[in-house]
């Protein structure tokens, strides 16, 4: 393959990529403007939590990152009850 026609390939995976994006803001868009206050504020609070694990350990690429999905959400639903124990136990100490 010529170096023109590398050039051509990246440009044309670039250019699908941007497509796809936008698409998806677009959906994004169109979610966005039927809920109400309450329900968008979850959303952006969502969305920063997104943006800081994407801070913590890169961009999510759930195709291509070999993560076990099952464990990580069992491991974090345990966090969970823990942290929920804990808080408990501390206002009791009140």
């Amino acid at each position: 393959m010529s170096a023109q026609d590398e050039l051509q390939l990246v440009c044309s995976e670039m250019r699908e990529r941007a497509a796809s994006r936008q698409s998806k803001l677009q959906s994004i868009e169109d979610s966005c403007e039927k809920l109400g206050g309450d329900e968008l504020r979850v959303l952006d609070w969502l969305a920063k939590r997104l943006l800081v694990g994407k801070e913590r350990y890169g961009n999510l690429d759930i195709a291509n990152k070999p993560i076990d999905w099952r464990k990580e959400r069992t491991e974090e639903a345990m966090d969970l009850l823990v942290y929920s124990a804990i808080i408990s136990l501390k206002e009791d100490l009140k």
